[in-house]
């Protein structure tokens, strides 16, 4: 008997501001709620901490991120990211 490793549905590849080391980020899901979570934890942080998420979109605009916003990002996009301090607020700035 094999057993197979679950590929994620979505990788996401993220640098915080100013660095040039990337994290994976995995998604099973698909859900602004799991991408908290994770993001959360990358930043050491809760979940609770996090307001809003809002990626960069066409002309730089802000979209906040929702379920479906989730569900259409292309897989293995790449990302900066900021923390606004104090709003918890993360703006994922796409490369």
């Amino acid at each position: 008997m094999f057993i197979r490793a679950i590929a994620p549905r979505l990788t996401l590849y993220l640098c915080v501001e100013q660095s040039s080391v990337y994290h994976a980020l995995y998604l099973d899901n698909l859900s602004c709620a799991e991408m908290a979570s994770k993001l959360a934890q990358l930043m050491g942080i809760t979940a609770d901490q996090i307001h809003d998420i809002y990626v960069q979109g066409p002309g730089g605009i802000h979209v906040l991120i929702t379920d479906d916003v989730v569900r259409n990002i292309k897989d293995e996009a790449m990302f900066t990211i900021e923390i606004l301090q104090g709003e918890k607020i993360i703006h994922l700035y796409r490369f």
